[in-house]
């Protein structure tokens, strides 16, 4: 085929860089850095109860664990963080970071509300099957207990919103905080909170951390 002059030459002019490159040898070039850690944020995720959380520390970098509201808030209803504290502590000491989910309700067990809302005359849980296993459900028609509810993310945004030992919170309503009751006696507004209080829950977590 003929090309007429000023294409012969641009044709050149494009296969010339494809040319060099042809002739180009390639060569290793060396990491100038050495990989010490997994990112934040990374990798599996294991229980803080998990037998390989020592042996297998520098391959993940977070760790899980359930917490119940009654582990911070006693019988009186007076706060005590020191065990969510040593938690953090002990996930940090593997130089991890914490997620940490509180519940209420969990599959054979009886809620984790603190006895000084379990304890009130108006306030009256329900008992029901869950996987074949005998559970207890919150009673979401107390204002009390809304009102301890709300208090309680309050409280601890305030203590741990900056807090770099934790790296998720987690929260929820219904069986294991998942927001479901799949299983068992699922009344809005009695096992389960109303729609009204959910919106109101969530937007004061929006503005909390």
């Amino acid at each position: 085929m003929f090309l007429p002059s000023n294409k012969l030459f641009l044709l050149l002019v494009l296969l010339s860089p494809v040319a060099a490159w042809a002739q180009t040898v390639e060569r290793s070039v060396p990491l100038q850095s050495k990989i010490t850690g997994v990112q934040p944020m990374t990798g599996i995720v294991l229980w803080t109860t998990n037998e390989f959380k020592e042996k297998y520390a520098d391959i993940f970098s977070l760790e899980f664990r359930y917490c119940g509201y009654n582990e911070v808030v006693d019988a009186e209803g007076k706060y005590d963080f020191s065990k969510i504290d040593e938690i953090l502590d002990d996930v940090a000491s593997r130089n991890h970071q914490a997620i940490i989910r509180f519940y209420f309700c969990y599959v054979g067990k009886e809620t984790t509300v603190p006895d000084f809302i379990r304890n009130r005359p108006d306030y009256d849980e329900t008992i029901g099957k869950s996987e074949g296993k005998k559970t207890h459900f919150c009673d979401w028609s107390n204002s009390a207990f809304q009102e301890f509810t709300i208090s309680f993310y309050s409280k601890i945004a305030a203590k741990y919103d900056d807090d770099p030992r934790l790296a998720f919170l987690q929260t929820g309503f219904g069986l294991w905080a998942e927001y479901h009751i799949y299983d068992g006696p699922r009344e809005i507004g009695k096992t389960f909170p109303s729609k009204e209080f959910q919106a109101s829950f969530l937007k004061h977590m929006d503005a909390s951390w």
